[in-house]
């Protein structure tokens, strides 16, 4: 009977002949960004034990194009997050199976159970956070704002949503700018912006399509992409006026796991690679960049 290493080391193996199989048999549309990066025995070595043996690790989001695209099968089927995940697969030497979960608190609490292994997030990292989560920040985030392109007086400024309603999503990044935003009115004698918090993307916009919001609080990266898929039904705005500031978001993992610094290590040498950077600019997102990975930064500051 082989033990455990020895298993490992079989169940590793198979994975990867296995992706070089599929790899092989398929042409990759992203190759330069997926090809494999030499596989590190001591990362896959340090995975836990439970992990080796299963053989694949849980990654668990929701709907949010361009981070997670679901497709006509109802799971997630693209995306910056997928892109990353399978440039980290082969240097942990085990597959890393995406699972859609709607809600931000039911994320949490399957991390905490041990149901999820991580979540691609992209969660903001805050020193509250970080005392019952570990994350890895890799990417900042630019807040924005979409709307209707209908005719209606036109917002080109995050004061233009003094008085509006606005549609979040709750406990996104977005959630805090706003917040923010509506402080900054009252201090300026306006009223302040009326906040409808949601479950996630979809239903944000779905608010402001049906009359519901006017207008939904996004990051820029995502507000983009929602134009760009309904071409001239929505406008997008950016302001740096405001000076809002700059959130760092990350993966998310429940706190000392095992996984995290195997995890971080990874991340250190996908930036390392270029396969960060590249992964990046495909998406649009070279202004979301950040020179390296970082955990628990908020906890440090």
């Amino acid at each position: 009977m082989l033990n455990n290493r020895n298993t490992s080391s079989v169940s590793k193996r198979k994975w990867l002949a296995r992706a070089v199989s599929v790899a092989a048999g398929c042409v990759l549309s992203v190759s330069p960004l997926m090809a494999f990066s030499k596989s590190d025995d001591s990362l896959h070595d340090r995975l836990p034990q439970a992990l080796k043996d299963r053989g694949y690790i849980t990654a668990v989001g929701d709907s949010y194009p361009p981070y997670r695209i679901v497709g006509g099968s109802g799971r997630i089927s693209e995306g910056v997050e997928t892109d990353l995940l399978k440039a980290l697969e082969p240097m942990l030497g085990v597959e890393i199976r995406q699972a859609l979960v709607a809600q931000l608190s039911s994320l949490l609490a399957g991390l905490s159970t041990g149901r999820y292994d991580l979540s691609t997030g992209p969660l903001r990292t805050t020193a509250e956070r970080e005392s019952r989560y570990d994350l890895i920040v890799w990417k900042n985030v630019e807040l924005g704002f979409l709307y209707l392109n209908d005719g209606n007086p036109r917002m080109n400024t995050f004061q233009d949503l003094c008085g509006k309603t606005v549609a979040v999503a709750t406990g996104a990044s977005t959630e805090h700018f706003v917040e923010t935003m509506s402080k900054r009115c009252e201090e300026r004698n306006e009223k302040p912006i009326r906040k409808v918090g949601l479950p996630n993307q979809n239903s944000i916009v779905l608010a402001v399509q049906s009359g519901r919001a006017d207008a939904a609080a996004l990051q820029s990266s995502a507000g983009y992409y929602v134009q760009k898929q309904n071409p001239g039904h929505f406008r997008m705005v950016t302001d740096t006026k405001e000076d809002l500031g700059v959130s760092e978001l990350g993966f998310v993992l429940d706190k000392d796991s095992a996984l995290t610094p195997v995890l971080l290590e990874a991340l250190q040498q996908l930036w390392a690679s270029g396969q960060y950077d590249e992964i990046m600019a495909k998406w649009g997102l070279e202004n979301s960049r950040l020179p390296e990975p970082k955990l628990n930064p908020s906890s440090s500051k």
